[in-house]
């Protein structure tokens, strides 16, 4: 148990909170390679927007995690002058922005990977479509997953 003085506590408590703001920067740089490599796999042009948006995206989220802290640290004092034996030192504002913030952040790997494919190949189905008409797009594919079917097929017997 920490001794019971009024900064007793913060060193630990502003230590777990210093961990949370490396944590959501990984978060935030594991989302910026992963929207870089899906523009460079899609032949995207890459520019520096993505960067400043990252920057910006930054700022906000350790902003975030400033103000939890602060929040913390004024439930550290109050603890202090009301409770009477032990010291409020787990950030849990903190931790709780964390955890919300790191979800967002996987969230949006996630998204971005699933959108831009989806989106993509909606907007080529659309201009095949478009080029040969309904009917012959529909043969196409038909004959398309027929033929990956009977490849699948192949496979499989020459495994077996």
């Amino acid at each position: 148990m920490i001794e019971k003085e009024i900064f007793g506590g913060l060193g630990l408590l502003s230590s777990i909170m210093a961990i949370c703001m490396l944590l959501v920067l990984v978060a935030i740089i594991v989302d910026l390679v992963s929207g870089w490599r899906k523009a460079k796999i899609r032949g995207e042009a890459r520019t520096s927007y993505g960067f400043s948006r990252t920057f910006t995206k930054v700022l906000q989220r350790e902003g975030l995690l400033i103000v939890a802290w602060c929040i913390d640290v004024a439930v550290h004092f109050a603890w202090w002058f009301f409770a009477t034996e032990t010291v409020y030192c787990v950030p849990i504002v903190g931790l709780l922005f964390t955890v919300a913030i790191c979800g967002v952040e996987a969230w949006s790997v996630k998204e971005k990977a699933d959108e831009k494919d989806k989106n993509r190949l909606d907007h080529a189905l659309k201009i095949i479509i478009g080029t040969i008409g309904k009917d012959k797009a529909a043969e196409l594919i038909t004959e398309t997953i027929k033929k990956g079917e009977a490849h699948e097929n192949t496979k499989k017997g020459q495994q077996g």
